[in-house]
Protein backbone atom coordinates (compact mmCIF):
# COMPACT_ATOMS: atom_id res chain seq x y z
CA UNK A 1 0.00 0.00 0.00
CA UNK A 2 1.28 3.48 -0.83
CA UNK A 3 1.89 6.19 1.77
CA UNK A 4 -1.36 7.92 0.79
CA UNK A 5 -3.37 4.97 2.02
CA UNK A 6 -4.50 3.89 -1.46
CA UNK A 7 -3.53 0.56 -3.04
CA UNK A 8 -0.47 0.92 -5.26
CA UNK A 9 -0.15 -0.62 -8.71
CA UNK A 10 2.67 -2.88 -7.48
CA UNK A 11 0.47 -4.72 -4.93
CA UNK A 12 -0.01 -8.46 -5.47
CA UNK A 13 -3.04 -9.49 -7.48
CA UNK A 14 -4.25 -11.66 -4.63
CA UNK A 15 -5.61 -8.53 -2.95
CA UNK A 16 -9.39 -8.69 -3.35
CA UNK A 17 -11.48 -5.91 -4.82
CA UNK A 18 -13.19 -5.54 -1.44
CA UNK A 19 -9.82 -4.88 0.19
CA UNK A 20 -9.00 -2.36 -2.50
CA UNK A 21 -12.34 -0.61 -2.01
CA UNK A 22 -11.74 -0.42 1.74
CA UNK A 23 -8.23 0.93 1.17
CA UNK A 24 -9.57 3.61 -1.17
CA UNK A 25 -12.28 4.47 1.36
CA UNK A 26 -9.72 4.76 4.16
CA UNK A 27 -7.53 7.09 2.13
CA UNK A 28 -10.50 9.17 1.01
CA UNK A 29 -11.75 9.50 4.59
CA UNK A 30 -8.40 10.95 5.63
CA UNK A 31 -8.52 13.45 2.77
CA UNK A 32 -12.11 14.43 3.63
CA UNK A 33 -11.12 15.51 7.12
CA UNK A 34 -8.33 17.66 5.66
CA UNK A 35 -10.49 19.41 3.07
CA UNK A 36 -12.50 22.21 4.70
CA UNK A 37 -14.99 22.48 1.83
CA UNK A 38 -15.81 18.77 1.74
CA UNK A 39 -15.72 18.51 5.52
CA UNK A 40 -18.30 21.27 5.94
CA UNK A 41 -20.72 19.49 3.61
CA UNK A 42 -20.09 16.03 5.03
CA UNK A 43 -19.94 16.83 8.72
CA UNK A 44 -20.48 20.39 9.91
CA UNK A 45 -23.68 21.34 8.04
CA UNK A 46 -25.50 18.02 8.70
CA UNK A 47 -24.58 18.17 12.38
CA UNK A 48 -25.79 21.76 12.55
CA UNK A 49 -29.18 20.68 11.18
CA UNK A 50 -29.23 17.81 13.63
CA UNK A 51 -28.39 20.02 16.59
CA UNK A 52 -31.20 22.39 15.62
CA UNK A 53 -33.73 19.55 15.56
CA UNK A 54 -32.47 18.10 18.84
CA UNK A 55 -32.56 21.33 20.83
CA UNK A 56 -35.64 22.82 19.15
CA UNK A 57 -37.64 19.86 20.36
CA UNK A 58 -40.38 17.94 18.61
CA UNK A 59 -42.99 19.94 16.74
CA UNK A 60 -46.60 19.49 17.89
CA UNK A 61 -48.63 16.91 16.04
CA UNK A 62 -47.17 14.40 13.61
CA UNK A 63 -43.35 14.43 13.40
CA UNK A 64 -43.41 13.22 9.77
CA UNK A 65 -42.53 16.59 8.22
CA UNK A 66 -39.73 17.10 10.73
CA UNK A 67 -38.24 13.65 10.11
CA UNK A 68 -38.55 13.98 6.33
CA UNK A 69 -36.70 17.30 6.47
CA UNK A 70 -34.03 15.79 8.67
CA UNK A 71 -33.46 12.73 6.49
CA UNK A 72 -33.47 14.82 3.32
CA UNK A 73 -31.16 17.60 4.43
CA UNK A 74 -28.62 15.41 6.22
CA UNK A 75 -28.52 12.83 3.41
CA UNK A 76 -28.36 15.33 0.57
CA UNK A 77 -25.75 17.52 2.23
CA UNK A 78 -23.73 14.70 3.77
CA UNK A 79 -23.85 12.21 0.90
CA UNK A 80 -25.13 13.83 -2.29
CA UNK A 81 -23.11 17.05 -2.12
CA UNK A 82 -20.04 15.31 -0.71
CA UNK A 83 -20.01 12.54 -3.33
CA UNK A 84 -20.49 15.03 -6.17
CA UNK A 85 -17.76 17.33 -4.86
CA UNK A 86 -15.33 14.51 -4.12
CA UNK A 87 -15.65 12.81 -7.50
CA UNK A 88 -15.40 16.11 -9.39
CA UNK A 89 -12.32 17.12 -7.40
CA UNK A 90 -10.53 13.80 -7.72
CA UNK A 91 -11.27 13.68 -11.45
CA UNK A 92 -9.97 17.21 -11.90
CA UNK A 93 -6.77 16.18 -10.13
CA UNK A 94 -6.50 13.19 -12.54
CA UNK A 95 -6.42 10.94 -9.50
CA UNK A 96 -9.33 8.81 -10.70
CA UNK A 97 -7.55 8.22 -14.00
CA UNK A 98 -4.40 7.08 -12.23
CA UNK A 99 -6.38 4.93 -9.82
CA UNK A 100 -8.23 3.27 -12.67
CA UNK A 101 -4.96 2.42 -14.41
CA UNK A 102 -4.14 0.12 -11.49
CA UNK A 103 -5.78 -3.16 -10.60
CA UNK A 104 -8.85 -1.77 -8.84
CA UNK A 105 -12.11 -2.37 -10.68
CA UNK A 106 -14.53 0.47 -11.44
CA UNK A 107 -16.89 -0.91 -8.82
CA UNK A 108 -14.17 -0.95 -6.17
CA UNK A 109 -13.22 2.65 -6.98
CA UNK A 110 -16.81 3.88 -6.80
CA UNK A 111 -17.45 1.94 -3.59
CA UNK A 112 -14.30 3.33 -2.01
CA UNK A 113 -15.18 6.89 -2.98
CA UNK A 114 -18.78 6.67 -1.76
CA UNK A 115 -18.30 4.64 1.41
CA UNK A 116 -16.84 7.33 3.74
CA UNK A 117 -19.71 9.80 3.29
CA UNK A 118 -22.35 7.04 3.47
CA UNK A 119 -20.96 5.61 6.73
CA UNK A 120 -20.59 9.09 8.20
CA UNK A 121 -24.21 10.04 7.46
CA UNK A 122 -25.52 6.72 8.81
CA UNK A 123 -23.71 7.42 12.09
CA UNK A 124 -24.90 11.03 12.16
CA UNK A 125 -28.54 10.11 11.62
CA UNK A 126 -28.32 7.36 14.25
CA UNK A 127 -26.97 9.83 16.81
CA UNK A 128 -29.41 12.62 15.89
CA UNK A 129 -32.52 10.43 15.89
CA UNK A 130 -31.52 8.75 19.13
CA UNK A 131 -31.08 12.15 20.76
CA UNK A 132 -34.40 13.42 19.37
CA UNK A 133 -36.38 10.43 20.60
CA UNK A 134 -34.52 10.57 23.90
CA UNK A 135 -35.72 14.15 24.36
CA UNK A 136 -39.34 13.18 23.91
CA UNK A 137 -40.03 13.13 20.17
CA UNK A 138 -42.85 10.77 19.21
CA UNK A 139 -41.50 7.30 18.44
CA UNK A 140 -42.50 5.62 15.16
CA UNK A 141 -45.06 2.83 15.34
CA UNK A 142 -43.13 0.97 12.63
CA UNK A 143 -39.38 1.58 13.22
CA UNK A 144 -38.44 -0.83 10.43
CA UNK A 145 -40.10 1.46 7.88
CA UNK A 146 -38.22 4.48 9.25
CA UNK A 147 -34.97 2.51 8.98
CA UNK A 148 -35.83 1.56 5.40
CA UNK A 149 -36.62 5.19 4.53
CA UNK A 150 -33.30 6.37 5.96
CA UNK A 151 -31.23 3.75 4.15
CA UNK A 152 -33.05 4.27 0.86
CA UNK A 153 -32.66 8.06 0.85
CA UNK A 154 -28.95 7.66 1.65
CA UNK A 155 -28.52 5.16 -1.18
CA UNK A 156 -30.46 7.40 -3.56
CA UNK A 157 -28.28 10.37 -2.59
CA UNK A 158 -25.13 8.36 -3.31
CA UNK A 159 -26.42 7.21 -6.69
CA UNK A 160 -27.51 10.70 -7.69
CA UNK A 161 -24.15 12.08 -6.55
CA UNK A 162 -22.42 9.67 -8.92
CA UNK A 163 -24.63 10.81 -11.80
CA UNK A 164 -24.39 14.52 -10.97
CA UNK A 165 -20.60 14.28 -10.88
CA UNK A 166 -20.73 13.45 -14.60
CA UNK A 167 -22.00 16.98 -15.27
CA UNK A 168 -19.91 18.73 -12.62
CA UNK A 169 -16.59 20.01 -13.98
CA UNK A 170 -15.15 21.18 -10.66
CA UNK A 171 -15.71 21.28 -6.92
CA UNK A 172 -16.94 24.87 -7.14
CA UNK A 173 -19.53 23.91 -9.76
CA UNK A 174 -20.95 21.26 -7.43
CA UNK A 175 -22.58 24.00 -5.36
CA UNK A 176 -24.77 24.70 -8.40
CA UNK A 177 -25.23 21.31 -10.04
CA UNK A 178 -26.67 19.73 -6.87
CA UNK A 179 -29.38 22.36 -6.43
CA UNK A 180 -32.00 21.02 -8.91
CA UNK A 181 -32.23 17.59 -7.29
CA UNK A 182 -32.07 19.02 -3.77
CA UNK A 183 -34.97 21.37 -4.52
CA UNK A 184 -36.88 18.58 -6.29
CA UNK A 185 -36.70 16.28 -3.27
CA UNK A 186 -37.57 18.99 -0.75
CA UNK A 187 -40.32 20.47 -2.93
CA UNK A 188 -42.06 17.19 -3.71
CA UNK A 189 -41.81 16.08 -0.06
CA UNK A 190 -43.47 19.29 1.18
CA UNK A 191 -46.10 19.05 -1.56
CA UNK A 192 -46.94 15.45 -0.62
CA UNK A 193 -47.23 16.18 3.10
CA UNK A 194 -49.19 19.42 2.66
CA UNK A 195 -51.61 18.05 0.03
CA UNK A 196 -51.83 14.28 0.50
CA UNK A 197 -53.93 12.16 -1.82
CA UNK A 198 -56.14 13.65 -4.49
CA UNK A 199 -55.62 13.64 -8.24
CA UNK A 200 -51.86 14.15 -7.86
CA UNK A 201 -51.19 11.12 -5.69
CA UNK A 202 -49.59 9.03 -8.45
CA UNK A 203 -47.27 11.87 -9.46
CA UNK A 204 -46.38 12.45 -5.82
CA UNK A 205 -45.59 8.78 -5.37
CA UNK A 206 -43.33 8.71 -8.41
CA UNK A 207 -41.30 11.69 -7.19
CA UNK A 208 -38.30 11.03 -4.90
CA UNK A 209 -39.46 13.41 -2.19
CA UNK A 210 -43.05 12.25 -2.37
CA UNK A 211 -42.11 8.59 -2.08
CA UNK A 212 -39.90 9.40 0.91
CA UNK A 213 -42.69 11.35 2.61
CA UNK A 214 -45.17 8.50 2.07
CA UNK A 215 -42.77 5.90 3.44
CA UNK A 216 -41.93 7.99 6.52
CA UNK A 217 -45.65 8.67 7.04
CA UNK A 218 -46.32 4.93 7.12
CA UNK A 219 -43.65 4.53 9.80
CA UNK A 220 -45.88 6.51 12.17
CA UNK A 221 -49.02 4.58 11.24
CA UNK A 222 -50.36 2.07 13.76
CA UNK A 223 -51.66 -0.01 10.86
CA UNK A 224 -49.42 0.58 7.82
CA UNK A 225 -51.01 -0.10 4.46
CA UNK A 226 -48.82 -2.30 2.32
CA UNK A 227 -50.23 -0.77 -0.86
CA UNK A 228 -48.81 2.56 0.32
CA UNK A 229 -45.41 1.72 1.79
CA UNK A 230 -44.38 -1.00 -0.66
CA UNK A 231 -44.76 1.22 -3.77
CA UNK A 232 -43.05 4.11 -1.95
CA UNK A 233 -40.06 1.94 -1.05
CA UNK A 234 -40.02 0.56 -4.58
CA UNK A 235 -39.94 4.05 -6.10
CA UNK A 236 -37.00 5.08 -3.92
CA UNK A 237 -35.16 1.90 -4.85
CA UNK A 238 -35.93 2.48 -8.54
CA UNK A 239 -34.54 6.02 -8.41
CA UNK A 240 -31.41 4.67 -6.69
CA UNK A 241 -30.84 1.98 -9.33
CA UNK A 242 -31.56 4.40 -12.17
CA UNK A 243 -29.11 7.00 -10.87
CA UNK A 244 -26.46 4.39 -10.17
CA UNK A 245 -26.82 2.72 -13.57
CA UNK A 246 -26.58 5.87 -15.65
CA UNK A 247 -23.96 7.40 -13.36
CA UNK A 248 -21.65 4.44 -13.77
CA UNK A 249 -22.38 4.07 -17.47
CA UNK A 250 -21.72 7.72 -18.37
CA UNK A 251 -19.05 8.56 -15.79
CA UNK A 252 -16.04 10.48 -17.12
CA UNK A 253 -12.68 9.52 -15.62
CA UNK A 254 -10.78 12.49 -17.07
CA UNK A 255 -11.43 16.20 -16.81
CA UNK A 256 -12.73 18.03 -19.86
Amino acid sequence: MSDSGYPSESEPRKVSQLSRALSIASGEAKITFRNKTVLSGALIIPLAFGAFYIFAGSAPGSPVLQIVFLLTLVSLMGVYLTVTTTLATRREELFLKRLRSGESSDGAIFAGMLLPSVVLVVLQLAVILTAMFGRGAQLPEQPALLLAAGLLVIAMSAGCGLLTAVYTPSAAAAQITVMPFLLLVLGTAIWTIALPGGDWRTLQLLSPGGALAMLVGQAWSAAPVWSDWVPAAGVLLAWTLLFGYYGRRTFRWEKR
